[in-house]
C-alpha cells in the first residue's frame, strides 16, 4: 500500500534526469523559428516560433549552456556564429530558471 503512495512522487524526480534508453532528457521540448535578438556573446538568443501555437509564446528566450550543441551544415560552431535573422531548430529543456538550450541547428 506505502509503495502506491510513493510511486507518484519517485515518478515526478525522474522528469529532470537524462533517459539513456532514448538519448535525450524527458521533459526536452522543440522549437523553430528566427533568431530576432542576440546577446553581446551568444550566450542568450531570442526567437520568434514560427508555430507560436505549439510553444505558448510570440517570444521565445534561451540560454546557451556550456553543453550547448550548436551545428550548422552539421558542423559543429560556436553560440557566437548564431546571427539575427538565422533560422534555428532548438531543443530546449523549460524549468524554473528559464528555456536551457540542448542542442541548436542553424538552418
Amino acid at each position: 500500500m506505502l509503495a502506491g503512495l510513493l510511486m507518484p512522487a519517485y515518478c515526478a524526480a525522474l522528469d529532470n534526469v537524462i533517459r539513456e534508453d532514448v538519448g535525450y532528457y524527458a521533459d526536452q521540448k522543440s522549437a523553430e523559428g528566427a533568431v530576432t535578438s542576440i546577446d553581446g556573446d551568444g550566450g542568450v538568443f531570442t526567437i520568434k516560433p514560427f508555430d507560436a501555437s505549439q510553444t505558448n509564446s510570440d517570444e521565445l528566450i534561451f540560454r546557451v549552456m556550456p553543453d550547448t550543441q550548436v551545428y550548422k551544415a552539421g558542423k559543429n560552431i560556436d553560440s557566437s556564429d548564431i546571427q539575427v535573422g538565422d533560422v534555428v531548430a532548438v531543443e530546449y529543456l523549460d524549468d524554473k530558471a528559464g528555456l536551457k538550450a540542448v542542442t541548436v541547428d542553424v538552418q
